[in-house]
């Protein structure tokens, strides 16, 4: 049963069972957009004594403000109703609520390039808009999510030592091999081998990257349940992965 069919059924009174499976449903989703969020703007929730739970706590309210004023007769997707109420749940946090944005002044042009890019290989919003009838609420968070992590990895590799960010970045970041490498610093095979284990050993150490791949395993497990719930056969272990 998709989101939007269990969102439905669970707007009507006598059904208000479902209202927890769905919120089981769509939590990680805005447990995450909570994560992306605090970092995003640390410091401002940090001035406003808002910790990343705070947030995590007030999701559950923004997904019921969405349950209640999600209508499916407009064929959108139920996250699609979850940003509003998320971003209310923000504003009330740091106190930013009775701010008032025009949308005409807030409006960009699509061809403008999305970060600092390079012109030869620029990124514009319109590269990453979504083909019809693909949800662009999604889309757009998954592109905000990936440029995200890539921002994390980016820092931990930037504060390797010189010799082990350079291997990380060559082999990694633009695609050399081991042995061009190797040409290019004049020395073995086995010493860039060498360096590049130690590199990414160094890169598992780090906190940062460690929350981050637990995120990423989270998200996997969940993928894998989600497909599962729709294999008949796959019944039980769906409750218990649920569980």
């Amino acid at each position: 049963m998709t989101n939007e069919q269990l969102a439905t059924l669970a707007q009507q009174p006598e059904n208000e069972e479902l209202v927890p499976l769905l919120w089981e449903k769509v939590k990680p989703v805005l447990w995450l957009k909570a994560k992306q969020a605090y970092n995003a703007r640390q410091s401002l929730f940090q001035q406003c004594g808002v910790e990343l739970w705070d947030i995590r706590q007030g999701c559950y309210t923004a997904f019921l403000s969405a349950l209640r004023g999600y209508k499916p007769e407009t064929g959108s997707k139920f996250s699609s109703y979850l940003s509003y109420p998320f971003q209310s749940l923000l504003a009330e946090l740091t106190g930013t609520r009775s701010t008032k944005r025009e949308p005409l002044n807030e409006a960009v042009s699509l061809d403008v390039p999305i970060k600092n890019q390079a012109e030869e290989g620029k990124v514009t919003l319109a590269d990453i808009l979504p083909d019809k009838g693909t949800d662009i609420e999604t889309a757009v968070l998954s592109q905000l999510e990936q440029d995200e992590e890539s921002r994390l990895v980016h820092e931990a590799v930037d504060r390797l030592p010189e010799r082990l960010r350079e291997v990380i970045e060559l082999y990694f970041f633009q695609g050399v091999s081991l042995v061009d490498i190797a040409q290019r610093w004049g020395c073995t095979y086995q010493n860039v081998s060498g360096q590049k284990a130690k590199a990414l050993q160094q890169l598992r150490r780090s906190s940062v990257l460690q929350e981050l791949r637990r995120e990423y395993q989270a998200h996997q497990r969940w993928n894998a349940v989600q497909h599962m719930e729709y294999l008949p056969d796959r019944f039980d272990l769906v409750q218990q992965c649920r569980e």
